[in-house]
């Protein structure tokens, strides 16, 4: 199950990047609803592989898989260029 599980997330993730989406956080106190996260990677495989090990090393807490917000690219959206 946990396997399937693992499988499930990293095909959600890759779906997320194949739209285009990146990862965000809230921004309180920006002129933004969210910032990109640039903690993860630059390249889509690495970003892949550290959320991934991210989520691995939670013990795969319920709350975890809700952590790691996305979003498309947008006005809405700074720090989009590291």
């Amino acid at each position: 199950a946990d396997a399937a599980l693992a499988k499930f997330v990293r095909r959600v993730v890759l779906a997320l990047f194949d739209a285009g989406a990146v990862p965000v956080t809230t921004s309180r106190g920006t002129a933004y609803e969210y910032i990109a996260l640039h903690r993860y990677g630059h390249e889509r495989e690495v970003i892949i592989e550290s959320i991934m090990g991210e989520w691995e090393a939670s013990a795969k807490d319920d709350e975890y898989l809700f952590s790691v917000w996305f979003a498309l690219p947008s006005e809405a959206v700074g720090n989009l260029n590291p």
